[in-house]
């Protein structure tokens, strides 16, 4: 049996940007939801089926209109978007590259001297207390 995949919720939810995929790539595959309970499966399909009618530009605050008030439900939502999200294949190739592309401006606070003195000095490291 195929998982529902919710197609609208997730990429109202997740709609991605320049360098990280939308949630209905990372989350295409419709699996996600295959451990959700009943609940919350239920509170998904009617999210899905408030969404669909409208314009995608005004689909966020619809969301946020059917979820206000259920703060437990927009919880459960939010766990279990971001951990699939995040543990998606496509995401975490996103975070390999944004890694080992590194910052793309240099912080102009961060001094590489004040750095080499906290590590010489041993500045924060646990203390034991006797």
């Amino acid at each position: 049996m195929t998982e529902p995949s919710f197609p609208i919720l997730v990429e109202t939810a997740l709609p991605g940007s320049d360098n990280w995929p939308s949630g209905t790539v990372a989350l295409g595959r419709g699996d996600w939801t295959t451990n959700l309970g009943e609940d919350l499966i239920a509170l998904c399909a009617r999210l899905e089926a408030a969404l669909a009618p409208c314009e995608p530009a005004d689909r966020l605050a619809r969301l946020e209109a059917e979820l206000a008030g259920d703060d437990a439900g927009r919880a459960a939502l939010q766990k279990a978007l971001f951990t699939a999200y995040y543990t998606a294949p496509e995401t975490v190739a996103a975070t390999a590259r944004a890694a080992e592309a590194g910052p793309d401006d240099p912080d102009p606070l961060f001094d590489p001297a004040l750095v080499a003195n906290v590590v010489r000095e041993g500045r924060g490291r646990m203390r034991r207390i006797s």
